[in-house]
């Protein structure tokens, strides 16, 4: 089920239990609206967890074996939904602010280059999930590949600087022309150059976005009790990542790596983590994972 099915369902629900989720966000500081988006995102994100269990079972096991493999692991994990709701709220102030100026700017240019220019940065995969998720929103449709996301917004050219064959910044090659004299346009690159960059830029923030959502969901399972066996569970080819990749500014480049970051940042990081754990053995007893694994983790830290 799409994050906008789920949003209809929050904001026209007459259920008594999500009137007071609804009531208790609200009590917090969220706003009536602020509220809906953060359950509709916790009912997404747990709909999520859900469908990966599901598409883990083994074709043929009869409907039996099935409830009560679900049921066994949902009783493992020990799945609190106000913890997701908690986690998503913790969030939702950076993602609120990043949609917003995407959609505000959208608005105003009717220009997804405008957009892509001034709100989407590859260091922040969050950016990238919302640039995505919004386009998808407007032209109802499910973005397929770089070349269909060009298709969508119109982005067939970004200008690049080179210099005897090697690429420069914008500030590099304003730098250069101003000390050899020359317009700054005889340093661009050439229109097949630029057309290159345009599909790899919008390749790289597809990726970024697909990226996010996975490490979200390694996040989330750690955060609702989650062990390493269920890290290991969730695919990334089901968020539509490859076996490995290079991704710019995203920190995982496969499932190990990815899973090592999320442990890092979960449960080893200073804002938190560490200091409510008596030690490293004692998460990896906790994750029921490899110590060699949590060492993993925290060497990452260094």
């Amino acid at each position: 089920m799409e994050l906008s099915e789920i949003r209809e369902i929050v904001k026209n629900g007459t259920n008594e239990k999500d009137k007071m989720l609804l009531n208790a966000i609200i009590s917090i500081g969220y706003s009536k609206e602020e509220a809906e988006e953060i359950l509709a995102i916790s009912f997404k994100q747990f709909t999520d967890l859900l469908f990966l269990q599901i598409s883990a079972i083994p074709v043929g096991m009869d409907q039996e074996a099935k409830a009560n493999m679900l049921h066994n692991y949902f009783e493992d994990m020990d799945i609190d939904p106000i913890d997701i709701i908690g986690k998503v709220a913790n969030n939702y102030k950076h993602l609120k602010a990043t949609r917003k100026k995407i959609e505000e700017t959208y608005k105003k240019t009717n220009s997804w280059g405008a957009v892509f220019s001034t709100c989407v940065y590859l260091d922040d995969p969050e950016a990238n999930e919302s640039f995505i998720d919004y386009i998808e929103e407007v032209n109802n449709t499910k973005v397929k590949d770089a070349k269909h996301l060009q298709e969508l917004t119109g982005i067939t050219n970004i200008n690049i600087y080179m210099n005897k064959g090697e690429e420069l910044t914008e500030e590099e090659a304003e730098k250069l022309a101003k000390e050899s004299n020359k317009p700054l346009e005889d340093y661009q690159g050439t229109p097949k150059q630029c057309q290159e960059e345009a599909l790899k830029q919008l390749d790289e923030t597809l990726q970024a976005s697909k990226y996010s959502k996975y490490t979200k969901a390694l996040d989330m399972t750690i955060e609702t009790g989650g062990k390493y066996k269920d890290l290991l569970a969730i695919d990334p080819k089901n968020y539509g990542l490859p076996k490995s990749w290079d991704i710019p500014g995203c920190l995982g480049n496969n499932i190990e790596s990815s899973i090592l970051w999320a442990i890092k940042m979960s449960l080893l990081d200073s804002s938190g983590g560490l200091y409510f754990h008596p030690g490293l053995r004692e998460i990896a007893k906790e994750l029921e994972a490899p110590y060699s694994v949590i060492m993993g983790a925290y060497k990452l830290l260094n």
